[in-house]
């Protein structure tokens, strides 16, 4: 039921966003930047720890290539909408929601990178400083 709730929605007309366009006065939706945002921030992690444990990974490839791997993913995900709003022509464009903005995927693909990057330099000084802390 819920799926269905929500999958009727496009970038543009979801409660986020609407609350985004609100709260910070603007015209375009950011909603899909958010997301690309958050899902470098947030997936670089498990991957990580996937990593580390699987293929007992560490030192400095162990944060490197998440940060990769999420990159990947992202521009996988572009490459898939943009042919999926290919196919399904105007109903298509209104769904990938470039909003004439011709650099939309790769501004999106940017922030995927900049929130992987941010997640693993976050990780990677707690790391530093819990093996500062230990030393002492």
């Amino acid at each position: 039921m819920l799926t269905y709730l929500w999958a009727h929605y496009t970038y543009e007309g979801t409660p986020f966003d609407m609350w985004l366009k609100a709260s910070f006065h603007t015209q375009r939706s950011y909603y899909d930047r958010v997301v690309h945002f958050a899902f470098g921030l947030f997936w670089t992690y498990p991957f990580r720890e996937l990593l580390t444990r699987a293929a007992a990974l560490r030192g400095f490839w162990s944060y490197i290539i998440p940060v990769a791997v999420c990159f990947s993913c992202s521009a996988c995900f572009e490459i898939i909408e943009m042919g999926a709003a290919f196919v399904a022509g105007q109903k298509g464009l209104e769904y990938v929601g470039l909003q004439g903005d011709v650099f939309d995927t790769q501004k999106d693909m940017g922030l995927g990178l900049a929130g992987a990057v941010i997640s693993m330099c976050m990780l990677a000084w707690v790391l530093w400083r819990k093996k500062v802390k230990k030393r002492q």
